[in-house]
């Protein structure tokens, strides 16, 4: 009898939080019709219902009471550890990560949703598309990323081969002997990749790597002890073409690419009017030469008015262009 009663306070517990919430909410009555269709032979009434809903409360299972029509009084559990708004940002954030496969993206958000009522998740949003040329690059990053958790977290230098996709898109090595000792320090995701920054232990420089170009992965049994680093400063130095410090930049563009620039600089960026067509965005960039795609992308929306060595790089890179494309 016991072991019943357990059954059917944990079966009561599962029903108000799959069922309900701070919109969805059910009388005495309908969770004793639920729990009929599983505990068939177990005789149930309000007053043994009531007595366990007061149990699940002082059990730190809160639950919420309130009058509904006529007076009744209706039940449910509003507690939750996301509330719907953090869960659909948190699974637009799946949907938009581009490298993770479709299946991968099922998965993670139907465990997410799991976090909510059923009546909930069900206007909660589904994967439909993906980006199947990110696959490859995925299946590399997730086979290393748990050797690299454990050795970032334990202290552990990593071992790997390096290298970069062949024209057959088979691994090719950097050198047949070549392997990377390297002092782990952190992940970050750059362009929808995923690298792994650390201190190579025979240059004692810092270095990133891309973890799907990793190969034979292992854990050492030396240890390191991290030294001072600022990952912003490294980013910026080694990933963004527009850092808060450098060389100005000013780049002229039409009127029509506004919603853009704001889109990509935000809307905080430093810009001004040149007549009615177009206006002048000021930025700044240690790294010149990587500015030259990010412009060319922009086709003739874009023109580099500073610095003159930019420019003077902009137009040769388009009269190579011309010539590429001259019958």
């Amino acid at each position: 009898m016991v072991q019943n009663n357990q059954h059917r306070l944990l079966l009561l517990q599962k029903m108000l939080f799959e069922e309900t919430d701070g919109e969805h909410k059910v009388s005495i009555q309908e969770l004793a019709d639920k729990l009929k269709t599983h505990l068939p032979d177990m005789k149930l009434d309000a007053r043994t219902i009531r007595a366990d809903l007061d149990t699940l409360d002082h059990a730190s299972f809160k639950i919420h009471r309130e009058k509904g029509k006529f007076g009744k009084l209706l039940y449910s559990h509003e507690q939750r550890l996301f509330d719907s708004i953090q869960l659909r940002l948190l699974i637009d954030a799946v949907l938009s990560a581009d490298f993770l496969p479709k299946q991968e993206k099922q998965e993670l958000v139907e465990r997410l949703k799991m976090l909510a009522s059923k009546p909930t998740a069900r206007k909660l949003p589904k994967v439909l598309l993906n980006d199947q040329r990110k696959i490859v690059h995925y299946k590399g990053t997730k086979r290393n990323l748990e050797y690299v958790q454990q050795a970032i977290a334990t202290g552990h230098v990593l071992r790997f081969q390096y290298g970069h996709y062949g024209a057959d898109k088979s691994f090719v090595p950097e050198s047949a002997d070549s392997l990377v000792q390297l002092e782990p320090y952190l992940v970050t995701w750059q362009h929808s990749l995923c690298y792994l920054i650390g201190r190579d232990q025979q240059t004692r420089e810092m270095r990133h790597f891309r973890l799907d170009l990793a190969r034979n992965m292992s854990i050492e049994k030396t240890t390191f002890v991290k030294e001072p680093f600022d990952l912003q400063t490294y980013i910026s130095e080694h990933f963004l073409a527009f850092t808060n410090e450098g060389a100005s930049v000013e780049i002229r563009f039409h009127r029509s690419a506004m919603n853009r620039v704001f889109d990509h600089f935000g809307v905080d960026a430093e810009i001004q009017l040149d007549g009615t067509e177009h206006f002048i965005l000021f930025v700044r960039s240690n790294h010149p030469e990587r500015l030259e795609n990010f412009i060319l992308g922009w086709g003739e929306q874009a023109e580099v008015i500073k610095p003159a060595m930019l420019r003077e790089q902009i137009k040769k890179k388009i009269t190579r262009m011309q010539a590429i494309y001259r019958d």
